[in-house]
């Protein structure tokens, strides 16, 4: 395995959410972050989590405005408040293979399921969560880059000394 994604996998998990002994962590990844669904997983174990990987993608999502009617956008997903409360950290992992997949969806069905989904949303926003991208042709290509330069862009800006970073920012927080 690449050890920038390891290393980004750790940031994820120690820095960013904290995972510790007896924590459930909810992974929302993307196919194609799946390199980056083992490194997190592993790094959630390792700090004594248990975690479940729930794979999403765009195509997925506009098959589900596709094929809803408007009583469907409105059924509320109890089995995802569920996930949701029951876990104590929610890690999104985000890298997309179409970014233009929804474009062609009306914008007031995309709306009506966000007020649907917004309570689950709500309820994230209370863990300890984190969302990120890894590293993709689709994002490389919306940045102009190789794909090797856009990794090189994103670790560049992700695997820093975050320690040393937060002390940093909290001087600017304090200005």
């Amino acid at each position: 395995m690449d050890p920038q994604v390891e290393k980004h996998a750790k940031v994820l998990v120690e820095w960013s959410t904290e995972v510790k002994k007896g924590d459930m962590v909810s992974i929302f990844a993307s196919p194609e972050a799946h390199e980056l669904a083992i490194a997190v997983t592993k790094e959630v174990a390792g700090a004594g989590g248990t975690s479940i990987i729930v794979m999403q993608s765009e195509e997925v999502n506009r098959a589900y405005f596709d094929g809803a009617d408007d009583e469907t956008l409105e059924l509320f997903p109890k089995h995802m408040m569920a996930l949701v409360e029951n876990s104590d950290v929610f890690i999104g992992l985000s890298a997309p293979t179409n970014t233009k997949a929804l474009a062609n969806v009306d914008p007031k069905r995309v709306i009506a399921r966000s007020k649907t989904t917004r309570e689950i949303n709500e309820k994230i926003m209370k863990l300890r969560w984190v969302t990120t991208v890894h590293p993709c042709p689709t994002l490389a290509q919306q940045g102009n880059m190789s794909l090797e330069e856009y990794r090189n862009f994103v670790y560049n800006a992700m695997l820093i000394d975050w320690k040393e970073e937060s002390k940093n920012m909290y001087v600017m927080k304090e200005l």
